[in-house]
């Protein structure tokens, strides 16, 4: 018997108790991860407008910047704001409001939208643009053109990812920041998403324009044309989320998306009419984020109403035991028996609707929620933020 062949089971064995070593960290940091992300956060986008100083904000924080039992801010920024120039980063808006919620108690989670907020000299180096037509019928732009990277583009890949370890590099040795969102595939908010209208037409329901019909571009058709495969897009979501998690080792991880994110394009690469498609990146993401990254990776979704929770949220959390959050759509409505009442019809109050969204929320025993300002800038819902919190936190 040759000396390798006898060696053979001692290396086996000393090579599964170095991946036992490797692999007990790795749980401790998740479980850690995870144990820090518990909490009731408010939302400030600071692209848009919002401060934590109640002098230059656009909405008032200072109930939710008083409030003990809202004990995390969650800080929304947009790429072209930090970084106007190739290499060039303007961190001092965002520092700021990271000071001002640590000031307050707040522990930290951050999010950077790419999608239609990525700066124009990532074009101008040569990433592909997709073209479409904003759909969201609320938005002040909507029907006006837009566009996204590419995902799997490598100049965009490559422009993102550096910007991923410059943002680390700034932020991650934060002990307050507990939580930063992987983003990148985006349209126009945190969420994973890509542009999959299919030629409907929709209707303005707010603003000057309402009631204006919009013929939307068949969003599916037009990615098939650009060489859509969900390999390539899972290939490059991959990319960028091990280009996060080593940027930030220590924090937790979550992606924001639902099972209606994705154009309806199978695996084999064609159009694919029953919409199942769809749920695409709430199966292959999540199953792909929760083997690699252990508990310090969430899964969560912006769609939170009271009589919805998206249900690949939910049989992610199930089957993994995974941490999880919800964080609300605005405005909201009374569920009346399944239905959708608006506020101020038959008897649905806001106070109901808002009632109705913390019974669903709370229900699915959420890790997290993030809490728009309508809920947090006067005290009329104090008492079911502590609720919330009480449970979220284990109380």
């Amino acid at each position: 018997m040759g000396l390798a062949t006898c060696l053979a089971p001692l290396m086996l064995l000393l090579a599964g108790e170095a991946s036992l070593a490797q692999e007990a960290p790795r749980s401790a940091r998740g479980a850690a991860a995870a144990e820090a992300l518990r909490g009731v956060y408010l939302v400030a986008n600071i692209a848009q407008g919002d401060s934590l100083a109640a002098s230059d904000s656009r909405h008032d924080f200072s109930n939710a910047m008083a409030n003990r039992t809202i004990n995390g801010a969650y800080l929304k920024e947009a790429w072209n704001d930090l970084e106007p120039a190739d290499g060039v980063f303007a961190w001092g808006a965002l520092d700021r409001q990271v000071r001002l919620a640590e000031a307050a108690g707040k522990k930290i989670a951050l999010g950077v939208q790419a999608g239609t907020a990525t700066p124009p000299w990532v074009y101008g180096a040569g990433a592909a643009p997709f073209r479409t037509i904003t759909r969201e019928a609320a938005n002040d732009n909507f029907c006006r053109p837009q566009e996204v990277p590419i995902p799997w583009d490598p100049v965009f890949l490559r422009q993102w990812t550096d910007f991923v370890r410059a943002f680390g590099a700034h932020y991650a040795d934060d002990p307050r920041l507990v939580e930063v969102k992987i983003t990148g595939i985006n349209i126009t908010t945190h969420e994973t998403s890509m542009p999959h209208s299919i030629g409907q037409t929709r209707t303005k329901t707010k603003g000057s324009r309402a009631g204006t019909p919009c013929a939307l571009p068949n969003d599916d058709a037009n990615w098939v044309a650009a060489g859509y495969t969900q390999g390539k897009v899972f290939d490059a979501w991959k990319r960028i989320a091990n280009a996060f998690a080593v940027a930030f080792p220590r924090q937790a991880l979550v992606v924001m998306t639902s099972t209606h994110s994705m154009p309806s394009i199978g695996s084999d690469g064609q159009l694919d009419p029953t919409g199942a498609a769809e749920g695409f990146a709430s199966n292959a993401f999540f199953d792909y984020g929760a083997a690699t990254y252990g508990k310090r990776f969430a899964a969560a979704q912006n769609g939170w109403r009271p009589h919805h929770l998206d249900e690949g949220v939910l049989s992610f959390a199930a089957r993994t035991g995974n941490p999880f959050g919800w964080q609300p759509s605005w405005p909201i409505k009374c569920r009346e028996g399944g239905a959708r009442t608006k506020v101020g019809e038959a008897d649905c109050t806001e106070r109901k609707a808002v009632e109705e969204l913390f019974q669903t929320g709370l229900a699915s025993r959420p890790t997290y929620l993030e809490l728009l300002h309508p809920l947090t800038e006067t005290n009329a819902y104090d008492d079911l933020i502590k609720q919330a919190y009480d449970q979220v936190m284990g109380r």
